[in-house]
């Protein structure tokens, strides 16, 4: 029609219906740019989204393979899963709000539900201290498979703390950890942590060293010296302090036989 229609024609309802026409012409094309601009965005932001899950995928199988022994740690893994599908929302969102509309690509009705800035807040809280707890645990495994637990890791197995009465105090054994001194009021004071466990090349027998204790009063800084001696129990037999805060203690324990031990006492 527009082609057709003479301009210099003065019919007023002719001319507005021309005018109109022209105005929604022009209007649909403008509406073909947005969407364009709004397909273009969306797809830079998938993109950009895709490649951030693919880091998060590598990252994860990283934490698998680092704690494949350990499968109870496997099921804290979820808050990647969690991670990517709030990350996926955030994505979302952020497209929306940035073009003003709502996306036209099919996505699931959980990720195109509109969260208020409160529950953004409130998710990334809860996922930061998942996160934060994980990492603590695979940070306590990372050092726990430095520690040396001797030839043959022989002192890895042997995870329970012994408890023993000796004079005034009892005794706190935790072979992994850490070795405490408790007086009558049941404080306990902190002899020592696990340091290494060695052979002794004098006394042919297993040391344990505890260092980095409590300090004592006008002295040094509490550690221990724990002989292992074989026996079929595990129980502490004596302790002494031969130097101010240097502890020695003879401790009776399965992991202090060798061969030699075994035939003594094939003869009993």
């Amino acid at each position: 029609m527009t082609n057709e229609y003479n301009h210099n024609f003065n019919d007023p309802a002719v001319k507005e219906a021309a005018n109109e026409y022209l105005n929604f012409a022009a209007a649909n094309e403008n509406a073909a740019s947005i969407e364009g601009n709004i397909d273009a965005i969306s797809n830079n932001i998938k993109t950009a989204t895709d490649v951030l899950k693919g880091e998060l995928e590598t990252t994860k199988d990283e934490l698998l393979s680092l704690i494949k022994n350990h499968p109870n740690e496997e099921s804290q893994l979820s808050i990647f899963d969690k991670f990517l599908c709030f990350l996926e929302k955030i994505c979302t969102q952020f497209v929306e709000s940035f073009i003003g509309v709502q996306s036209r690509h099919n996505i699931t009705p959980s990720i195109s539900k509109a969260m208020s800035a409160t529950q953004l807040s409130d998710e990334l809280n809860s996922l930061n201290k998942e996160l934060a707890i994980l990492t603590r645990k695979l940070h306590d495994e990372q050092l726990e498979i430095t520690k040396d637990y001797g030839e043959d890791d022989i002192l890895r197995p042997f995870t329970d703390c012994i408890e023993t009465n000796i004079g005034d105090y009892k005794y706190k054994l935790c072979l992994h950890s850490t070795l405490e001194q408790i007086n009558k009021d049941n404080k306990a004071t902190k002899i020592g942590v696990f340091e290494h466990i060695e052979l002794s090349e004098s006394t042919k027998n297993y040391q344990i060293r505890y260092n980095r204790g409590e300090r004592c009063w006008n002295g040094p800084v509490r550690e221990a010296i724990v002989d292992v001696v074989c026996g079929t129990e595990q129980k502490i037999l004596q302790v002494t302090e031969p130097e101010k805060c240097l502890y020695n203690i003879r401790f009776e324990s399965p992991i202090g036989c060798f061969e030699s031990d075994l035939i003594i006492f094939d003869e009993f």
